[in-house]
């Protein structure tokens, strides 16, 4: 498995002392609205990735399936080890499913287990929305590079 947008995500969301983001420039346009095509056309791409919330930094470890729009991964809290901490996670593009596990590498099938199933939050759940722009990196077809350019689209750092 790759790991196409996840340098994408992090490229976006890391943190330096760069100037006031600006309009991007035609090749990073280009660039840009391959992204989600190529996603799609890789299928399920291996992923890492840290969330903070308000009970401690989330650490992620598992799968996306771009063309369905489904996710699957180990989850554990920095800094916790009571039962609750940690975990498996699957979800799609409205619902969450977590189960509390010994083990949080994901394996198939998926194993039974008291599965808690609840809708994707809209708003207020850094996990929720860090999940749904996850599943949401996949599209069948590129955007268009010349209404990136005409959008508010912005390189940040």
């Amino acid at each position: 498995m790759k790991k196409p947008a996840i340098a994408l995500l992090l490229l976006l969301t890391a943190c330096s002392s760069t100037p006031d983001p600006r309009p991007l420039s035609i090749p990073e346009a280009e660039r840009l609205a391959l992204v989600r095509f190529s996603n799609y056309t890789t299928g399920v791409s291996a992923f890492t990735a840290s969330v903070p919330s308000p009970g401690g930094k989330l650490q992620l470890n598992g799968r996306v399936d771009f063309v369905n729009h489904l996710g699957y991964a180990g989850m554990r809290t920095d800094g916790r080890d009571d039962q609750f901490s940690q975990g498996m996670v699957q979800w799609n593009l409205g619902r969450i499913a977590f189960a509390t596990t010994p083990s949080t590498t994901p394996v198939d099938p998926v194993p039974p287990a008291d599965w808690q199933v609840r809708d994707l939050q809209e708003r207020g759940s850094e996990l929720d929305g860090a999940l749904r722009l996850l599943v949401n990196l996949g599209s069948d077809r590129p955007e268009n590079s010349q209404l990136l350019l005409q959008s508010s689209a912005r390189w940040l750092r």
